[in-house]
């Protein structure tokens, strides 16, 4: 009779109590005073969320996937500040307008016109794949005064291959 009545007790345990991440064990994190695995924060205890854009997402490294095809078009799609991004758009009007913020961006454009204006001026690093004319434009970031493309013009593509091309830490 004893056991059975043991499942009614109402007791919390304090093992997973908290007030800061120090104090909680291995790889959990303090969240709302109890110690729970982590799931990606800023830095400030506060969960991060996927990028609306991200198709496949991994929130603690902030890296984002962004996929677009003729038949699933994206629009203009963004990749935000402090995120590397890979833009995959495949077909005729997969992506609209590009733009990447301060981290790491890859954009892949494949097909006929299959995106808009790349902006990676403030990227860290960015390569950008375009078969002529998969992109309408490809604004790169400038390293020394140069574009950051393979022959340091507006009229190539860019990439972070360059002495100084490559910002990232």
């Amino acid at each position: 009779m004893a056991l059975v009545a043991a499942c009614f007790i109402d007791r919390k345990t304090t093992d997973f109590e908290c007030t800061t991440t120090d104090d909680c064990a291995g790889d959990l994190v303090c969240r709302d005073n109890y110690c729970v695995v982590d799931e990606g924060t800023d830095g400030d205890d506060v969960p991060v969320e996927c990028p609306p854009d991200c198709r496949e997402c991994d929130p603690r490294g902030k890296e984002c996937l962004i996929l677009c095809t003729t038949n699933d078009r994206c629009g203009d799609i963004e990749c935000p500040a402090g995120w590397a991004c890979l833009f995959i758009c495949q077909g005729s009007q997969a992506c609209g307008d590009i733009t990447c913020e301060d981290g790491p961006c890859e954009v892949q454009c494949v097909g006929a016109n299959a995106c808009g204006t790349v902006d990676c001026r403030l990227a860290c690093a960015c390569d950008v794949l375009c078969d002529d004319p998969s992109c309408d434009d490809a604004i790169c970031p400038i390293a020394d005064g140069k574009n950051c493309t393979d022959d340091g013009s507006t009229e190539t593509s860019c990439t972070s291959s360059p002495p100084d091309c490559n910002q990232c830490n």
